[in-house]
């Protein structure tokens, strides 16, 4: 069972590129990749390979994959943990992209394999928080939202995802 962040991050790309934005989805999570299975890509190669130097930033983007949205795949990951992540590797591709792109939309990987959530923040001006009842508790999302407290970014929102038993 998932929280839906993925899909979710999906459709904020399709929705902003359909208003006229240039936007460029990120498959960032680097643990649970969804990205290049909900749009039928290859994963060959995209963000672990860039990180890890082994691609250019330019080379990782898949071009007009879903109605004219970018898309950087997570890639041939082999790690288990978002580490990657928080590197100056990281930080440049976002800076890089930032030319090109109106929206950058980051898919992270879920808040429960991070050590600390509030460090992707760093990277973003705002975010949505999706949060499924029966993976987490309501104490795991009091902490969270504690975390982001502590940074002055704007939360865009909270998507609670509830699907009965």
């Amino acid at each position: 069972e998932e929280e839906g962040k993925s899909l979710t991050a999906l459709e904020i790309a399709h929705t902003f590129q359909t208003m006229g934005m240039k936007t460029l989805l990120i498959d960032a999570n680097l643990i649970h990749p969804k990205q290049h299975h909900y749009l039928k890509l290859p994963n060959s190669q995209g963000l672990f390979e860039i990180l890890e130097h082994r691609l250019r930033f330019e080379a990782g983007i898949q071009t007009k994959v879903y109605d004219q949205v970018d898309i950087v795949c997570a890639g041939l990951t082999q790690t288990a943990d978002s580490s990657l992540l928080d590197t100056e590797r990281f930080e440049e591709l976002l800076n890089y992209y930032k030319n090109d792109y109106q929206l950058i939309v980051l898919d992270l990987p879920a808040l429960k394999y991070c050590n600390n959530p509030a460090q992707f923040i760093n990277y973003t001006d705002h975010f949505v928080i999706v949060f499924n009842p029966h993976l987490h508790t309501m104490e795991h999302l009091k902490l969270v939202k504690y975390y982001f407290s502590l940074i002055r970014k704007k939360c865009l929102g909270y998507l609670f995802r509830y699907q009965p038993s």
